[in-house]
């Protein structure tokens, strides 16, 4: 999985748990609903940006840290860093 999906996974789980769409997650976060449905789509280079990212976690009292803290989060950056580690073949 990379970034954008798990992002997206991430922000349409939070929403599950707090019972609110995408258009009311728009809405409350101060973002244009179109905005945020054109950010999740699934599209190559489609993710919302930091500062939209900033506002949602506000809207669920969290952190930035605490958005971004989750198993599959977790394992991409794990997944990434052994890639790096990984010798390469030549």
């Amino acid at each position: 999985m990379d970034y954008q999906r798990i992002i997206n996974k991430r922000i349409y789980e939070l929403c599950a748990e707090h019972d609110m769409s995408i258009t009311k997650l728009a809405i409350a976060a101060n973002v244009r609903p179109s905005t945020l449905h054109s950010a999740m789509l699934s599209k190559p280079n489609r993710h919302p940006k930091l500062e939209i990212i900033h506002r949602i976690a506000f809207v669920f009292e969290m952190t930035l840290a605490e958005f971004f803290d989750f198993p599959e989060m977790e394992q991409l950056i794990v997944d990434y860093f052994y890639q790096l580690d990984a010798p390469t073949k030549r």
